[in-house]
């Protein structure tokens, strides 16, 4: 039996990517707290800037057992069990400014404007992995064995190693038109706010300045 491929070819054995790769999917498109609501609510007309800053830091654990089926590597039928913990840490802060417009102008009772907001954004994630002793269905020796799980072992720290990554970048831009109702003292806001995927995004790296190459529309009303 041959095990000599089995250091960089076990692809296959990559349960950290399960928590750790970047998907749109599991991202946000803004910061916690931030974006649409943080916006304070205009009074008169003008322009007005804002530049919230924020910074958070998270961890994911997870705990994973792998089934690596050795038939292609010299052992029909053999099937090495590994479990894994794997751990992602994600630290991310940024500044996220944003400009406000409010005209003078009047439509359906209510004063039109405009706001924009660009975040910068620092993303670091690292991820770590803990190996567990690898067990066989079948018996192949103790060398054998042996070479298994250091091939297997040693491919899935190269991937864990390959997944931390650290980035800094524009984010993704939001815009929105509003309308403001004076009810004095109270006041009606809408606005209809729409991300763009300004921010660069890789769907094989951790970490990412933009959310993903996708559109966000987001409806905000206050009072």
């Amino acid at each position: 039996m041959c095990f000599a491929r089995l250091g960089s070819s076990l692809a296959i054995v990559i349960s950290v990517a399960r928590i750790a790769n970047a998907t749109e999917n599991f991202d946000v498109r803004y910061a916690p707290g931030l974006g649409g609501a943080d916006m304070s609510a205009p009074v008169d007309p003008g322009w007005y800037f804002q530049a919230p800053s924020y910074a958070y830091d998270g961890k994911i654990s997870l705990s994973l057992t792998d089934d690596v089926d050795l038939t292609d590597f010299g052992a029909p039928g053999a099937i090495a069990t590994v479990p894994t913990q794997s751990q992602v840490r994600v630290k991310v802060g940024g500044i996220a400014p944003r400009l406000t417009f409010m005209s003078t102008t009047q439509w359906l009772g209510a004063t039109l404007g405009a706001t924009a907001q660009l975040p910068l954004v620092e993303k670091k994630a690292g991820v770590s992995v803990l190996v567990g002793s690898a067990t066989f269905n079948t018996p192949l020796g103790q060398a054998a064995e042996d070479q298994i799980a250091s091939g297997i072992g040693a491919s899935i720290r190269q991937q864990a190693a390959a997944l931390t990554s650290s980035r800094f970048g524009v984010g993704d831009l939001e815009i929105a038109p509003i309308l403001r109702w004076a009810r004095d003292p109270e006041q009606i806001l809408l606005a209809m706010f729409l991300s763009l995927p300004t921010g660069e995004y890789n769907k094989n790296r951790t970490a990412n300045p933009g959310a993903g190459n996708f559109y966000t529309v987001r409806p905000l009303g206050m009072v």
